[in-house]
């Protein structure tokens, strides 16, 4: 029996969602880390199964991104990301809804290059609430249901951050 390159998108995409919602359960900025770029490639082979090798390419850059911020916390360094994604969104730009998408890119950078975990737990959700709102307003309710478990995921996982940093 033959996967078509559909089926497969949607097993690579239903994989990278279980990352996106196992990240931000995890402790530790580290696996927290692991477990975001490891979301962004299953995502972005997702894309590669559907063509879309500009999206692909995206998660390409955040998982490189997350990868990165296992060795470093420099601003410098993510100030290149952030200017990365800057570049690569003002190449492609086509909506004026889609500078909420960047202004959510770069608190995911600043987030994923922050020293301190609390620190990338906010800077992540802020960047997933301007994702979700930039969904409703896109009205895609399927990508409006990610980023809600996304968040809701990374409300618990703060809970119970906030839980284990006061004992």
């Amino acid at each position: 029996m033959a996967i078509n390159a559909y089926l497969l998108s949607q097993i690579f995409a239903a994989v990278a969602f279980g990352f996106g919602i196992v990240a931000f359960q995890c402790t530790g900025r580290r696996r927290i880390l692991v477990c975001k770029a490891t979301q962004m490639i299953f995502y972005g082979v997702h894309f590669v199964a559907l063509g879309r090798h500009g999206a692909a390419a995206l998660m390409a850059v955040n998982a490189a991104r997350d990868l990165t911020a296992l060795r470093t916390t420099r601003r410098s360094v993510a100030v290149i990301f952030i200017l990365l994604a800057v570049v690569g969104f003002l190449a492609t730009v086509t909506h004026p809804l889609g500078y909420l998408g960047l202004v959510a890119v770069i608190f995911g950078s600043i987030g994923s290059f922050a020293a301190r975990e609390g620190v990338m737990r906010l800077m992540y959700m802020t960047g997933c609430s301007l994702w979700l709102a930039h969904n409703i307003l896109l009205g895609s309710p399927v990508a409006i249901l990610m980023e809600a478990c996304f968040l809701a995921s990374q409300i618990v996982g703060l809970w119970r951050f906030q839980r284990r940093t006061a004992k």
